[in-house]
């Protein structure tokens, strides 16, 4: 799904999320909670996997929709955090993550992580967010998450 411009990311993915059915399905095609466990069970061990995760690090997602990776990997490292556009994909996150101490959430107003410190995570990641963007704002995403990610 193509956006004309980054203004529209949010009305477009919070439109999508008005109802916890509308992300589910904007998410993962479905609705059915089992099958967006059994997607986010593979996804999140090929991320657990490509970053090496360990229980000490703080974790970044952008792009997190509802958790269904997040919900995952919360119990695996030190601190999980979920940054999206749509205030209403954070608000089905938030109930779904609800269980885990160790989880917060950001929501995103621009192309930009400005409300998160520089270097205040160890790993980031992002699945199937970058091809929804135009490539300027793809750029500017990769610059604020070589901000706010560790060096090395």
């Amino acid at each position: 799904i193509r956006m004309p411009t980054q203004q529209n990311y949010k009305k477009f993915w919070d439109d999508k999320a008005s109802t916890t059915q509308g992300a589910l399905l904007a998410v993962d095609g479905s609705a059915n909670e089992q099958v967006l466990q059994l997607t986010g069970a593979y996804s999140a061990r090929q991320v657990a996997t490509a970053l090496d995760l360990r229980n000490t690090d703080r974790v970044l997602e952008l792009g997190c929709g509802v958790g269904r990776i997040g919900d995952l990997l919360a119990p695996q490292v030190a601190h999980w955090e979920g940054a999206d556009i749509s205030a209403n994909m954070l608000k089905v996150a938030r109930e779904r993550l609800s269980r885990h101490a160790n989880v917060g959430f950001t929501e995103l107003v621009r192309t930009s992580l400005a409300p998160l410190p520089d270097a205040s995570f160890d790993k980031a990641y992002c699945v199937a967010v970058f091809i929804h963007m135009d490539k300027e704002d793809f750029y500017l995403y990769l610059e604020e998450l070589a901000r706010v990610v560790q060096p090395g």
